[in-house]
């Protein structure tokens, strides 16, 4: 399913390798023909081995996220709705 928004992959790049992110996934309304201005982005994220992101560090990308849109962080293990375990 394609995203309803433009996100330049050369924007993405580096700000996966400056977090250490090794796969980066949307989903929820992003997905669908509904999402629109008010809706938020959610997006799966998955750290390289190596990373030690803190609580500090996922504020730090929720506010990134903020400037643009409101965004929700969410990884594998710590999403319900996700089947990936």
């Amino acid at each position: 399913m394609p995203i309803q928004m433009k996100i330049p992959r050369e924007a993405l790049d580096p700000f996966c390798r400056s977090w250490k992110i090794t796969e980066l996934a949307f989903f929820g309304s992003v997905l669908r023909e509904d999402f629109g201005e008010q809706s938020d982005i959610d997006i799966l994220v998955t750290f390289a081995s190596d990373a030690t992101p803190s609580l500090f560090d996922m504020v730090t990308l929720e506010i990134i996220g903020e400037v643009a849109r409101r965004v929700s962080e969410e990884t594998k293990t710590g999403h319900p709705e996700i089947p990936w375990r």
